[in-house]
């Protein structure tokens, strides 16, 4: 009942230390709200990092990736898409939130070191990490200085870790070191709301600065202020914001080709479409006349051998009156005659002069059928196709139809 109500799937199972979760909703916030997040570790790296400001959906994200892990341990379903896989870990690790104690006397950082300490002596190259502000509730270099070195002790035992930050150190590390990936919660550019949609590969910023001038801050104090955090930081976050743009333009040209691709498709489809039903229509139409014509040609056969029986009685025992009866009996052979000719022009399709060439249809008087050239003969002759029958004929004797 409960995987029904969530649509919830069942993970690919694996013991590789691989997670790959498509569109996962967390299944406690309503799905009204809910944003799918996509994520994935173990497999090209082994460390991901997520960077940017708080409110942005690292922490939802980093506890969505150990609740989808303990929830398939359990041999529940998970709520995300058909594919995602899971690995069976021997230990989830997990330091999330503001663990303050005052019965304890244990500061925000304090409470945090204590978790980490039990991690790092407990871990193993089969463990998955959680670690929510890595580093924080503390002199900022001191606390980015001890999360990159956790950080890369986690990445030098194999372990799988998930490591939400905001240090612009732990993103600098990120770059060149191997097994690493960097992975931000994406902001609207022109408003710098969070969208709360996990995007790897793409190292946060704070966009502090930029949200104070858009929010008025007097010019001067914005770059003042740049000043003092340093041109090195400022010009690092720019880099960023020019990579995140330069990423949006991308993803917007890429699905604006997809969405054009698939209208083609489309478009093709429908045309495809569109002709086998007129194929269909025009095959029905001529087995129609083929009907009415083999009709028309029994109901003859039928008048024709009634004459004939007629006239085998006057030769039997002919009388000179018997000549005008023969005279009429003839005159309506003829008129059996001229009638077929005129309906058999009636019936024929539009045709063309000219040589036809392979793919053209020609029209067999002989037979009265419509036929499609599959090869042409060296004196001319055409091989043709109708219905399931392979033929050749004089190309003396089949006209080319006028394509539609």
């Amino acid at each position: 009942a409960y995987a029904l109500t969530t649509h919830s799937t069942q993970p690919i199972l694996n013991a590789r230390g691989y997670v790959n979760i498509k569109k996962g909703r967390h299944p406690l916030i309503p799905k009204e709200k809910v944003v799918p997040v996509s994520v994935s570790i173990g497999k090209d790296y082994t460390i991901l990092l997520i960077t940017g400001p708080n409110t942005g959906g690292k922490t939802v994200s980093l506890k969505l990736v150990g609740l989808f892990v303990l929830m398939t341990a359990c041999g529940l379903f998970i709520p995300a898409e058909e594919e995602s896989e899971i690995s069976v870990f021997d230990h989830v690790f997990c330091d999330v939130g503001d663990e303050q104690s005052i019965e304890q006397s244990l500061s925000t950082f304090s409470s945090h070191i204590k978790n980490i300490v039990e991690i790092m002596q407990e871990y193993s190259q089969n463990s998955l990490i959680l670690l929510d502000e890595l580093g924080a509730g503390t002199d900022p270099d001191e606390g980015a200085a001890l999360a990159v070195c956790i950080t890369e002790r986690i990445r030098q035992s194999g372990a799988k870790a998930i490591i939400t930050t905001h240090y612009g150190k732990l993103k600098e590390y990120s770059y060149g070191t191997t097994g690493v990936e960097n992975a931000s919660m994406d902001f609207d550019p022109e408003t710098y709301e969070p969208t709360f949609h996990l995007v790897i590969g793409v190292p946060g910023t704070s966009n502090a600065l930029q949200i104070a001038a858009r929010l008025g801050l007097s010019p001067d104090i914005i770059e003042e202020a740049k000043g003092k955090v340093g041109a090195d930081r400022v010009n690092f976050d720019e880099v960023l914001l020019s990579a995140d743009q330069a990423r949006r333009a991308a993803e917007a040209e890429k699905d604006a080709e997809k969405r054009l691709n698939d209208e083609l498709r489309e478009e093709k489809r429908a045309l495809q479409e569109e002709k086998n039903k007129l194929f269909v229509l025009r095959e029905k139409i001529a087995a129609t006349v083929r009907s009415e014509v083999k009709r028309r040609v029994s109901e003859s056969l039928e008048e024709v051998n009634e004459i004939l029986a007629e006239l085998k009685k006057l030769l039997d025992n002919p009388q000179p009156k018997d000549y005008f009866e023969a005279a009429k009996l003839r005159k309506r052979i003829e008129e059996i005659a001229n009638k077929e000719e005129i309906e058999e022009e009636d019936i024929q399709p539009e045709l063309v002069g000219g040589v036809a060439e392979v793919g053209d249809e020609v029209y067999i008087k002989k037979i009265g059928r419509i036929a499609l050239v599959t090869g042409i003969k060296r004196n001319g002759d055409y091989i043709v196709k109708v219905g399931n029958f392979t033929t050749t004929v004089k190309h003396s004797a089949a006209q080319k139809v006028k394509k539609q």
